[in-house]
């Protein structure tokens, strides 16, 4: 696996981590922003 690999895979995380939040939050992510 290279960093760049790495790298993308810990931005995607933590990108679902926040759709979580957001969604447990009663908070709607509008796409494409």
């Amino acid at each position: 696996m290279t960093v760049q690999e790495r790298h993308m895979i810990v931005l995607a995380i933590h990108e679902q981590q926040e759709i979580d939040r957001a969604n447990s939050s009663g908070l709607q992510l509008v796409e494409g922003e």
